[in-house]
Order: structure tokens, then C-alpha cells, then sequence
């Protein structure tokens, strides 16, 4: 007579409907416990769409306060001021998503570390022409720069990073901390750009463009 065969007792752990349609669950394991049965490791992945919403959350919930705070105030100065503590804001969710691009696994995750350089470059743009109308407060190259290659690593569809491509945002992610610095004094209450903070922005931009812009003449 045949032995009968064994069983095991496949367990899923599976999301709620809400779990499921915000994240995506992906197996990359599977092993066996003590009592027989396979548990299936899974891998938690945030859906495209949401970091997306994250993203325009970011930008548009301070630039909103920002023109509440316009039409509430005579203050020819303020406005500006209070640009510039949106520009600052999100300067310092790109260097927090550099931190985390340094340690990104495939292209698409840099997608929201793209989606804020986006809104870091607006928002600037926004606040020199506010700030500097005869253009005294130095645009951010280097962000358009990081743009670009950003956009370069991620043209080919996904695929993953190699330890290069990753270093890249690594090393990027320390030299955006002194242009970060110099960003948080580089405007006065009163609205005007402070000529020295202006300079040392523009050295530290300069230094984090040939970063990038060597790795796109590679």
C-alpha cells in the first residue's frame, strides 16, 4: 500500500483591501516552520501612484499656506520671506531623498527623489524672480543637472542600480549638505538676498554640477 502522501498547510499573509490597494506584496521567500507549515516572506513595495500623491502633497500643502499667508498680510516683505521658507522646506526633502537614493535598489526608486528635484527647481525659480528681479540670487544648476541624470539611469525602463550609480547619490547627498547650509541664511526677514550667503551657495551649486555633470560626460 502507498504511503500517504504529507501535507503542508500553505499560510499567505496577505494585506487588508486597503493594505493591497496602497502597497504591492511580492514573494522572495519561502521557508518552513516547526509545525510544517511554508511560510511565504513577502516584500512590501509602495504603489507608484501614492508616491506620487506624497510628492505633490509636499509641494503643494506649503505653497498653499504660503499664498493664505500673502492674502493675509500688507507686508511687502513677508511674501517673500515666506516663499523662501518653502524653497528651504523642500531643499531639505531633496537632501533627504538623496540620503535615500544612495541606498536605492532599482531606477524606480528614484522616482520620488526626481518628482522633488522637480519642485525644488519651480520653487527657486519662483523665488528669484520674487526675491531678485534683476536676477541677483543664483539659480540652481546643479539640481537641473541631477535632473538629467536622474533621468539618464532611468530611461532604459527598470533595472537595477550597480554600486557606482548608487555612490553617485552617496557622494552627492555630502556635498548637498554645505549647499543646504548655505541656503538657510541666504534671505533675511526683510526679503533681500544676503550677498555673502549668495556666494557660498553658488560655490557649493557649482561643486555639486561637475559631480554630476562628469558623470554625464561618462
Amino acid at each position: 500500500m502507498p504511503c500517504p502522501r504529507s501535507k503542508k498547510r500553505v499560510t499567505l499573509d496577505h494585506g487588508s483591501k486597503i493594505h493591497g490597494y496602497l502597497f504591492a506584496f511580492r514573494p522572495i521567500d519561502m521557508k518552513t516552520d516547526k509545525d510544517g507549515r511554508v511560510q511565504i516572506m513577502r516584500r512590501i513595495r509602495i504603489r507608484p501612484w501614492l508616491m506620487a500623491a506624497l510628492a505633490v502633497f509636499a509641494v503643494g500643502w506649503p505653497l498653499a499656506q504660503w499664498v493664505s499667508a500673502v492674502q493675509d498680510r500688507n507686508d511687502p516683505y513677508e511674501p517673500v520671506y515666506l516663499l523662501y521658507q518653502v524653497s528651504l522646506f523642500q531643499l531639505e526633502l531633496l537632501h533627504n531623498q538623496l540620503e535615500q537614493a544612495a541606498h536605492a535598489g532599482r531606477t524606480e526608486g528614484l522616482d520620488l527623489l526626481r518628482m522633488t528635484a522637480y519642485s525644488v527647481h519651480y520653487t527657486h525659480e519662483r523665488l528669484r524672480l520674487a526675491a531678485s528681479p534683476r536676477g541677483e540670487l543664483v539659480p540652481l544648476a546643479s539640481v537641473e543637472e541631477m535632473l538629467q541624470y536622474i533621468l539618464r539611469l532611468q530611461v532604459g525602463g527598470s533595472r537595477e542600480l550597480n554600486a557606482g550609480e548608487t555612490g553617485v547619490f552617496a557622494e552627492a547627498s555630502g556635498r548637498f549638505r554645505s549647499l543646504y547650509e548655505a541656503y538657510q541664511t541666504l534671505i533675511g526677514s526683510k526679503g533681500r538676498v544676503i550677498a555673502s550667503q549668495n556666494r557660498e551657495l553658488e560655490r557649493h551649486d557649482r561643486e555639486l554640477y561637475e559631480l554630476f555633470h562628469q558623470k554625464l560626460l561618462e
